[in-house]
């Protein structure tokens, strides 16, 4: 547990964060699709669930708000049929309202998304996406002048929909200019940002590559090392984290290239509204007084439990990452671990279970565990302890003890958490099933047809059972064997 960082995070409250940006609303149909329409050849959607929820620089400022922070929301959104919903949305979230614009002639945007299973089958795009009116322009620029000396920083979310005019960013210039700010800025064109010249600014890979000019590369992490001239040149920004989702983020400070930061890789992710928590976690981090390396710590540990959501458009809360924090071991005593899994399966995630020695961590373990990850969300993994392991294998066994197994372990990104078991009379994991309830418990392929003593466990819990093949020639027993055969011979000769 990184103590220095859970403070960084409680801090989070304390900060006002003045946010411009454009608003929408992210809608989401989902059904089931058994047949094709008669009259062309389009699927028919049987709609089994409808939901709405901020986005844009909407779930820009519920990510801020989840975090903690007061948020000075100014944006332009459109006197209309959806203002209703718009409203809910915004007070379900806490955010407060005194700094929306509204106008007459403009409609807010809207994006709806229809799936089926995990397919997306269509996307609708909904709203006014030109210049604000000149009225518009001048009540929005009112609305900044007042929230300006009241933030702590300010971030502007520009998703080129129109509120981000020539003359707001002019008019945050001159303000800057007076009175100084923590300015961070994701947008989709950073060009227009330069006169600002921004503390911060996120382009991703793709937006890396308009900047400069560039095309892409597979060997993306070399290529964006040569970047740094060019995107400072043509940015004026004096920090800049680019994206480069599994291949990390790369800092560069002015023209120099400072550093890369390796990301934990998730399986399946839900990467909408990732971004939007990663920029909300680092700026937080910075205006609570954390250096960019803590910041940029924290920012990926809000996007990565934004993705590991089943939302769609989904926010980090600062209890997401107080908790990563707090379990950043892995290893979880079982009594923690109930409860984690728990809140894990209300919010609709499968918690995948198995369970082994673990003595000589090998590449049938590795390919395994894999394996197992892939059938749910969660995987836990319960690990024999040492006088277990001695009962079942002999006097000679463990190689490694718990702790050093445990170590090696976490080091697997497949693996979220990892329980310990084996009091005399329980060498199988039966009472962790019992205590975990887990949705799939996954066995090594050479049990398929033994004795399983677990199987009437995971019958009464209602818990598939699920087998993975394990890698010819690859066992524990067998590199011991290896090993003592090769000493040995060495001895010998």
């Amino acid at each position: 547990m990184d103590k220095e960082l859970l403070n960084i995070v409680r801090k989070f409250k304390k900060n006002r964060i003045l946010l411009i940006g454009d608003f929408m609303i992210d809608k989401y149909i989902h059904g089931a699709c058994h047949r094709i329409a008669p009259e062309a050849s389009v699927p028919v959607i049987d709609i089994d669930e409808k939901r709405s929820c901020l986005g844009g620089a909407g779930n820009v400022a519920a990510n801020l708000r989840a975090l903690g922070s007061e948020v000075l929301f100014c944006t332009v959104v459109g006197n209309d049929d959806i203002l209703p919903e718009l409203k809910y949305l915004l007070r379900s979230a806490t955010i407060d309202e005194q700094f929306l614009v509204l106008e007459d002639s403009r409609k807010t945007i809207v994006k709806t998304r229809v799936s089926s299973d995990s397919q997306l089958i269509v996307r609708f795009d909904d709203g006014t996406e030109s210049v604000l009116e000149a009225n518009t322009e001048d009540r929005l620029i009112k609305h900044i002048e007042r929230a300006y000396p009241l933030c702590d920083a300010v971030l502007i979310s520009d998703y080129n929909k129109g509120v981000l005019t020539d003359k707001v960013i002019d008019k945050l210039r001159e303000m800057r200019s007076k009175n100084k700010k923590i300015l961070a800025v994701d947008a989709k064109s950073y060009e227009r940002y330069k006169m600002l010249k921004p503390d911060f600014i996120k382009p991703n890979y793709q937006e890396g590559l308009e900047i400069t000019g560039e095309s892409y590369s597979r060997l993306r992490k070399e290529q964006v090392q040569q970047w740094s001239g060019i995107l400072a040149e043509r940015t004026g920004a004096k920090n800049i984290i680019l994206t480069m989702d599994k291949d990390g983020i790369a800092h560069f400070r002015q023209s120099e290239y400072i550093s890369h930061y390796d990301v934990e890789q998730v399986i399946a992710p839900q990467v909408s509204g990732a971004g939007d928590s990663f920029i909300s976690a680092f700026l937080l981090s910075i205006s609570a007084g954390a250096n960019i390396k803590q910041s940029m710590q924290l920012a990926v540990h809000a996007a990565h439990a934004a993705i590991q959501k089943r939302e769609k458009t989904a926010i980090c809360a600062s209890a997401d990452i107080q908790e990563k924090l707090v379990n950043a071991s892995k290893y979880i005593p079982l009594g923690e671990l109930k409860r984690i899994v728990g809140k894990h399966q209300k919010e609709g995630k499968n918690i995948v279970f198995t369970n082994g020695c673990f003595d000589i961590l090998h590449c049938g373990h590795v390919k395994y565990l894999a394996k197992a990850k892939e059938m749910g969300d969660i995987l836990v993994v319960g690990i024999n302890n040492d006088e277990s392991i001695k009962r079942l294998k002999g006097s000679t066994r463990p190689i490694n003890n718990l702790q050093e197994r445990i170590e090696v372990l976490k080091g697997l990104a497949c693996i979220d958490y990892i329980v310990s078991f084996g009091k005399v009379g329980y060498d199988t994991p039966i009472q962790l099933i019992k205590t975990l309830k887990p949705q799939v418990f996954v066995k090594g392929g050479d049990y398929t047809y033994k004795y399983l003593p677990e199987k009437v466990t995971i019958d009464e819990i209602g818990c598939k059972l699920a087998f993975v093949p394990f890698t010819d020639n690859k066992s524990t027993t067998s590199t011991i064997k290896q090993i003592q055969e090769t000493s040995q011979a060495v001895y010998a000769s």
